[in-house]
């Protein structure tokens, strides 16, 4: 994607909308609001190559950039919906059109927001209780354990079956965690979304919505719930912190070929909806799993078609073949 474009930040409501904002990506960028209806979008003019060429150095600057840009909106100007790092409109009616295409789910995003602090909970087993786990439940893993840490000729094939009895186990055992954890929580909660872990051990990984007058609540069950929970399982809380940790960081472009090859991947044309991709992904991915026959590597490709085509859709309203905005695929950092 090259020539003019919008890099987009943040929508806000139209009566709650913050002066002009001057951030110091490299060039600095300075955002004013694209209004439509009762939203507005914090936009500023930039060069798309700026955003589909951007690495090293450069990319840390501006995702501290974009960071900063949204704590200054977190400690000043109420709820607002983030966009993830490196998202490009084409141009300032692209924008709107956006938001005109979205605004039922901007309103449902913005209430759910306001009044509103984030909790980050993450439920871990600890890897000695997964190692004891595994092995109650194979006679047979402890020899095979030996034999991966030993170093003779067949350590590799060792270390891999080790790996795979462990994730076996925490498949299995990892639900029954989440599942002890999640209604308790939910309960105080306004609003959920799950995370990916961010350990192997880790069986809950949740960032939990909770209005200001239900956090005594919230953390009271929280402690109540780690005083529950079997020994050799850790639960964690971090918070509150700004919901803008609900934005995630991403950059790369859609191209129009890409767009094309998972849309045949997962059998779709080019009108397809989100709830037609979202059907069509679940369809492809029961197929390609590891466990019931398919292959890592497919199982891989199919859930890149799917993330590829929600950016696409969800940003260019799914109005024409072409990918729109530059957005998608580098979630490694997170404001």
């Amino acid at each position: 994607m090259t020539g003019n474009g919008m890099y987009l930040l943040a929508v806000v409501p139209v009566d709650r909308e913050p002066p002009a904002l001057t951030v110091a990506f490299d060039p600095p960028l300075s955002f004013r609001p694209v209004r439509e209806g009762r939203l507005s979008a914090l936009a500023a003019p930039t060069d798309c190559a700026d955003w589909t060429l951007d690495r090293g150095e450069r990319l840390t600057v501006h995702l501290h950039a974009h960071r900063d840009a949204l704590l200054r909106l977190a400690t000043g100007w109420g709820a607002f919906v983030p966009f993830p790092y490196g998202t490009v409109a084409g141009s300032e009616g692209d924008v709107r059109a956006l938001l005109a295409t979205r605004s039922t789910l901007f309103d449902s995003l913005l209430r759910k927001l306001d009044g509103c602090d984030a909790f980050e909970v993450d439920a871990r087993f600890e890897h000695e209780h997964v190692l004891h786990g595994v092995a109650g439940a194979d006679p047979g893993f402890r020899a095979l354990a030996g034999r991966a840490v030993a170093g003779g000729p067949d350590a590799a094939d060792a270390r891999s079956a080790v790996e795979e009895r462990i994730g076996a186990w925490l498949r299995s055992a990892g639900p029954g965690l989440a599942a002890a954890c999640l209604p308790v929580l939910i309960e105080h909660a306004r609003d959920v979304r799950h995370r990916p872990p961010r350990t192997p051990e880790t069986a809950l990984c949740g960032l939990f919505l909770v209005s200001r007058d239900r956090q005594t609540q919230f953390l009271e069950a929280l402690d109540k719930l780690a005083e529950r929970l079997p020994r050799g399982v850790i639960l964690s809380c971090v918070g509150p912190v700004p919901p803008l940790a609900f934005a995630e960081a991403r950059l790369r472009p859609l191209w129009p070929a890409e767009v094309a090859a998972a849309r045949e991947l997962l059998g779709l044309d080019a009108s397809a909806s989100l709830v037609e991709i979202r059907r069509a992904y679940l369809f492809a991915a029961v197929g390609a799993h590891p466990d019931i026959g398919g292959t890592a590597e497919r199982f891989r490709q199919v859930n890149e078609a799917y993330r590829l085509l929600q950016a696409c859709t969800a940003i260019a309203g799914a109005s024409d073949d072409t990918p729109g905005p530059s957005t998608a695929g580098r979630p490694d950092d997170r404001p």
